[in-house]
């Protein structure tokens, strides 16, 4: 069994004295949760406890798992770990549904037989 190592092959990783951000962009699923207040980059530019703290809030809200944040002072990453749960995502901007939130490692398989691998928190469809 082969994993497909998306994440890892596409991560490109954004630092400032106090962040490091993690972005494998090559899985995000344009659902725009890391757009809002400038963008999620600026507000790591901007360095105020506000601002990292509205970035925190969006990588952790990134329904792909593209996006993952460590704060150099405290140690901590916006990482969550997940229960096993599917979810279809409401778009509103789009007015449709999709895409699908898989979340707590559960196990998905490409139409090739092969896996992907299996980040702590989340992959979407």
């Amino acid at each position: 069994m082969l994993v497909k190592k998306i994440y890892e092959e596409s991560l490109t990783t954004f630092e400032t004295d106090k962040i490091r951000l993690d972005d494998a962009i090559e899985l995000c699923d344009h659902s725009r949760f890391c757009q809002k207040d400038e963008g999620i980059r600026k507000l790591i530019e901007k360095g105020n406890p506000e601002s990292i703290k509205i970035a925190k809030e969006q990588a952790s809200n990134c329904p792909s798992g593209r996006l993952l944040i460590l704060d150099k002072e405290s140690g901590e990453s916006t990482e969550k770990e997940y229960e096993k749960e599917i979810v279809i995502l409401y778009d509103q901007g789009k007015d449709c549904e999709g895409p699908i939130w898989v979340k707590g490692k559960i196990p998905i398989e490409s139409e090739d037989g092969d896996f992907y691998e299996k980040k702590k928190s989340n992959n979407t469809l």
